[in-house]
């Protein structure tokens, strides 16, 4: 617990010492003499903070009381959400009766024919085609 409290509070300093732009993309993992590790959610933000930490470097290790050495920058991408499949479409008697009824109405007959197919998926009866 004394060192997840010590990394909280290394972390604020951290984050107190990043240019606002690269505070939601970078988690201070390990902070210590020996050496002090930074993680982020892509290369393009590992590239920003390539540059931005060196500037930082001095200043932060004064202020925790350590000599910093170069950081080490570990890119972990966000976890995705697991893609939720989409309900199947259907298409509703009313609909499909709309349908042939502007089927009907029009002057191309190849628009009047696709329409009428189209209609076709919801007459009872009828297996639905994807």
């Amino acid at each position: 617990m004394a060192q997840a409290g010590q990394l909280n509070r290394l972390s604020q300093i951290f984050h107190a010492y990043l240019p606002p732009h690269l505070r939601d993309h970078a988690v201070l993992v390990r902070l210590d003499a020996e050496g002090w590790e930074v993680q982020t959610d892509s290369a393009s933000w590992a590239t920003r903070l390539r540059y931005a930490l060196p500037t930082i470097r001095q200043a932060l290790g004064q202020q925790v009381g350590v000599a910093l050495p170069k950081p080490r920058i570990r890119v972990v991408p966000a976890a995705t959400p697991a893609q939720t499949q989409r309900p199947r479409l259907t298409l509703t008697r009313h609909n499909a009766e709309v349908l042939e009824t502007a089927a009907r109405t029009l002057t191309d007959p190849r628009l009047g024919a696709a329409l009428r197919r189209l209609a076709a998926h919801g007459r009872p009866g009828s297996a639905s085609k994807a």
